[in-house]
């Protein structure tokens, strides 16, 4: 695969195929037409009892298979009897109206010829026109090339115009090239052009590379300068690393990090622990030091936790101390808990003692019930003790009650505590 990419000329005009029915599908130099192989029957000639045009039965070259569902959305031109497979597949992605048709013709062709000839494939792709398809067909391309030839997907990720496609395959080869070969793959990410792929080719390394040595990587992080990048890439590392040795990672975060860096650290460290033991995780977030960095590592720690044992979770929250965190924290294991069972979450607001954290608990299930359930969302939104939330809450409710039984809102809006103008805001003239 050395000489692919000179091969195949990536900036050469002559490796652009021309459309021209006729000629050869690839030049000499890569094979001749009559070596493309042929294609799955999901691509391939028109089938004219479809009522689409195209060559008769005789006409057809003996390689030929029928077109599958491409051609109940594509439009044909009477096709020369003459053209191979391949070269059908290729009308089939022009002609397709549909976009996901015109993709699934693009990704039957792939498949046929990158089984047998992967050059060939890659030469095809360059002579698409449309600019999609091409970067669609050589991001593929360059995604099966990463196992085998890392290097030479590189490159071909690299001739892919600058936009979302060419970002994913810089993406993918950075990810599978640093899980064999980090120091090479992060010496070809850091020598591309700053900007997004660079970003993302360089965290993919990172994240592979913490895979494999998590240390290494964590002391290559430690060399960035203080900034998003090096957030990101202290953040990729921590849930590598947390995954195999959550302490581990928790101690290079607190002996090797400070400030944003840290608190990302802090945050993914408590996320991934938290899948594997949750109590150990809710005992990481409570061992470090009060600020913002420790209510991102509880608050992450409870989300999780929240949606395997919202009980257990609840339990916790209820040890912390009065104040902000324990309001945060309660109305953060309310709602996945709401959605899932929002007959556990209520008997377990039944417990609650009056006071802000029961407020901001009843609030978070109002917005979590009000979309099944907004006749019971808003009794319990009566029940909040500040007013403001109080009204705000009971008026979200009404809205969402209204739009599935006008009927019983508005007889309850009626009736409800709301100020004058919130009634007529919600009754209408």
């Amino acid at each position: 695969m050395q000489s692919m990419i000179s091969r195949i000329g990536l900036v050469a005009a002559g490796a652009v195929l021309g459309a021209v029915v006729g000629h050869e599908l690839w030049p000499a130099s890569v094979g001749s037409a009559r070596e493309a192989p042929a294609l799955p029957p999901t691509v391939g000639a028109p089938n004219a009892a479809r009522g689409v045009p195209g060559p008769a039965a005789s006409e057809r070259p003996q390689t030929a298979r029928p077109l599958g569902p491409v051609a109940r959305t594509a439009r044909f031109a009477v096709m020369p009897a003459n053209l191979d497979p391949a070269y059908r597949a290729y009308w089939a992605v022009q002609a397709a109206e549909q976009r996901e048709k015109r993709q699934a013709a693009l990704q039957a062709t792939l498949n046929a010829l990158a089984k047998t000839n992967l050059t060939a494939a890659v030469s095809w792709a360059l002579g698409l026109t449309n600019s999609e398809d091409k970067a669609i067909a050589l991001r593929e391309i360059s995604a099966r090339l990463c196992q085998s030839d890392p290097d030479a997907a590189a490159q071909l990720a690299l001739a892919i115009e600058p936009g979302r496609e060419r970002d994913q395959a810089v993406s993918l080869v950075a990810r599978v090239w640093g899980a064999k070969d980090p120091a090479a793959a992060m010496g070809w990410a850091d020598e591309l052009a700053a900007g997004n792929a660079h970003d993302q080719a360089v965290q993919q390394v990172v994240s592979s590379w913490a895979g494999i040595d998590p240390n290494a990587a964590a002391n290559f992080v430690l060399t960035q300068s203080p900034g998003n990048l090096r957030n990101s890439l202290a953040r990729a590392v921590a849930s590598r690393w947390a995954a195999m040795h959550p302490a581990d990672a928790a101690r290079w975060a607190e002996d090797d990090l400070d400030g944003e860096a840290q608190r990302a650290v802090f945050m993914a460290v408590g996320a991934t622990w938290a899948r594997q033991s949750p109590v150990a995780a809710a005992n990481f977030a409570a061992s470090l030091p009060a600020g913002s960095a420790q209510n991102d590592a509880v608050r992450t720690v409870l989300i999780v936790w929240a949606n395997s044992n919202p009980q257990a979770a609840a339990s916790w929250v209820s040890q912390f101390p009065a104040g902000q965190l324990r309001d945060d924290s309660a109305a953060n294991v309310v709602i996945p808990w709401a959605l899932r069972d929002p007959a556990g979450a209520a008997d377990w607001l039944q417990g609650l003692s009056p006071g802000s954290t029961r407020d901001a608990a009843v609030g978070a299930f109002v917005s979590a019930a009000e979309q099944t359930d907004p006749a019971g969302a808003a009794a319990w939104a009566e029940s909040i003790g500040d007013q403001k939330q109080r009204l705000f809450r009971m008026e979200s409710a009404a809205r969402a009650w209204l739009d599935v039984d006008k009927d019983a809102a508005q007889s309850w809006i009626a009736s409800a505590p709301f100020p004058p103008e919130t009634k007529k805001r919600l009754l209408g003239p």
